[in-house]
């Protein structure tokens, strides 16, 4: 109470900028937060929610950078517009099962938030039970790894999952209906389930900025060739129904394998290539007829050219008997070089291959 009188709103701006660093818990007899009531409280650490609060305005705790925990009570029914933007410091989120909306942008830019989990009958879920995710609701958070949706999940609004880099894998209920434009635009998914027996209907850039040919998707039994048929859908990788294995995919490019470095290429062959940390290499450089990268091998067939150029402590080389040409200035100005072991297999020698 204040001044005698019962307190169950709390108004506009009511704590906005507040700084001085506070923990918060509101009496049972709240019933309403309004509108920009703690926008910017960045003093703010926590907060508890009290059960029996009905509604709360949008962009109620926009901007509270110390915010690290707070309780959603069950007799909530919609987190507002904007209500936990850009919460910086908020690691996880509970959400109870009487959510239904989760409005545009209430989560956006919150850049520690890892785990969003649900809450029924008093006991922590892994899924949250709202129907309608908003527009851009969890956009550019940029460690979310998990959150998992129920069978009451509807649609999912446009850019929701935009720039959730660290998000490598969602399950779609088969209750989903609608997934909007860009909804997970270059977020880090890898492996995505759609529970859903007809594939929805969505537009091409859904995943835009995600290399879909790098993705599984798997699907219900029986539903792989409506999904091979479906636009966007049939874009991925790999399309598997339950009991089937993925295929690891062949890494292509330059890696680092041992003290050497290869461009792999899809046809298993790798080519050895130049790197300036040679150059301070004072060793006998073994090349090896083949690499393993990941679950694949891949056989050394050639080099770039110029590829110990100027290594000038390189003292032994052996090639291997996988190459048949060594390449234009190879070793040149390699000048403490003493002995190369060349493969019989070699057929050409390139110009200024061992000039020093």
């Amino acid at each position: 109470k204040v001044m005698g009188k019962t307190v169950t709103c709390i108004g506009d701006c009511a704590f906005i900028y507040m700084k001085s660093a506070v923990n918060i818990t509101l009496p049972s007899t709240i019933k309403e937060i309004r509108f920009y009531a703690f926008h910017k409280a960045t003093g703010l650490k926590s907060i508890l929610l009290n059960e029996g609060l009905e509604t709360m305005g949008p962009k109620v705790f926009y901007g509270c950078t110390s915010l690290e925990s707070v309780y959603i009570p069950s007799t909530l029914t919609v987190i507002p517009d904007y209500a936990f933007a850009v919460c910086s410091s908020l690691p996880s989120i509970v959400i109870p099962s009487s959510i239904t909306d989760i409005d545009d942008y209430a989560f956006v830019s919150c850049a520690s938030l890892q785990t969003v989990q649900g809450r029924m009958l008093g006991n922590i879920t892994d899924n949250i039970f709202a129907k309608h995710i908003g527009k851009g609701a969890f956009a550019d958070c940029t460690n979310l790894q998990h959150i998992a949706f129920s069978i009451y999940l509807e649609s999912i609004g446009e850019r929701a999952f935009e720039n959730c880099s660290k998000l490598k894998d969602i399950k779609l209920p088969v209750s989903l209906t609608s997934i909007g434009e860009y909804a997970f635009k270059d977020s880090g998914l890898k492996t995505v389930t759609n529970y859903s027996t007809t594939p929805q209907v969505i537009k091409t850039n859904v995943f835009d900025g995600v290399n879909l040919s790098e993705c599984t998707l798997y699907v219900p039994k029986d539903c792989k060739e409506k999904y091979k048929n479906a636009d966007v859908w049939k874009n991925f990788g790999q399309i598997l129904e339950p009991g089937e294995t993925p295929i690891a995919p062949i890494t292509t490019g330059k890696q680092q394998i041992g003290y050497l470095y290869y461009d792999l290429h899809e046809d298993l062959t790798a080519t050895l290539v130049k790197d300036d940390s040679y150059k301070n290499y004072q060793l006998t450089i073994t090349v090896p007829s083949s690499v393993t990268f990941g679950k694949y091998t891949y056989t050394v067939k050639d080099m770039e050219e110029s590829v110990f150029e100027d290594c000038r402590h390189l003292t032994n080389v052996v090639l291997p008997n996988t190459m048949t040409e060594l390449p234009k200035r190879a070793f040149y100005y390699c000048i403490q070089l003493k002995s190369v072991t060349l493969p019989a297999s070699l057929e050409k020698i390139g110009g200024y291959a061992f000039t020093t």
